[in-house]
């Protein structure tokens, strides 16, 4: 089986799990992994698996510090 270096939005939604109007939101933020080649988008499928991973491990590191904060209350 050989690994995809691109995949549409939709393909790559359904590859992640996500709703396809997450995934249009995050190709609308700066450093997110896209190709533009006229109206089409193609998402760099390794390089947004790493964004996604870097991504969620911020918000998991913010409601850790969230939930230390109010524990000492």
């Amino acid at each position: 089986m050989t690994e995809e270096l691109t995949m549409k939005i939709k393909e790559y939604a359904e590859h992640v799990k996500i709703g396809q109007g997450t995934i249009r939101r995050y190709t609308r933020i700066a450093g997110f992994p896209v190709l533009r080649i006229g109206r089409r988008q193609l998402v760099l499928v390794k390089q947004a698996d790493q964004w996604l991973v870097a991504r969620v491990a911020g918000q998991c590191s913010n409601v850790q510090l969230e939930q230390s904060d109010n524990a000492g209350r």
